[in-house]
């Protein structure tokens, strides 16, 4: 029965057809790794120089502050404190006039705390119990 299965298999070209696919197959297969360690050579090549061309971050202290003694800072503290105390107050000028213009509105002799005005509100404690027993209701 097998004999006769491959001779119809050979007859019609079968085997022919599996032998080329697996050709086909081994070459693309082929192919396929030929091209994915190409690109692995190209960009791991591309990561390495990276590394390499990459500059250090160098960090550079600024120069040392001008430092006092510390008894020389307190009395250059202390002087600065005492020419502010003693100098004199500045004199700011006044402007004084007894009419600044032609109008003048004859004085109202009035006491601001009595003045009562339409809208006056009437605020009230609030008292009395509410709903519950302290718990906000």
């Amino acid at each position: 029965m097998k004999k006769e299965l491959a001779s119809i298999l050979d007859s019609v070209g079968i085997s022919k057809m599996i032998e080329r696919r697996r050709k086909l197959l081994s070459y693309i297969l082929l192919g396929s790794l030929a091209a994915h360690l190409l690109g692995l050579i190209i960009f791991g090549s591309v990561v390495v120089m990276r590394a390499y061309l990459d500059e250090t971050t160098v960090f550079t202290t600024p120069p040392p502050s001008k430092t006092y003694e510390p008894r020389k800072l307190e009395h250059r503290v202390k002087v600065q404190k005492r020419q502010r105390s003693s100098s004199r107050p500045s004199v700011m000028p006044r402007l004084a006039a007894t009419k600044p213009s032609d109008l003048a509105l004859p004085e109202i002799a009035m006491d601001p705390k009595v003045i009562r005005t339409s809208f006056q509100p009437k605020f009230k404690a609030v008292t009395g119990t509410g709903l519950g027993v302290g718990v906000g209701t």
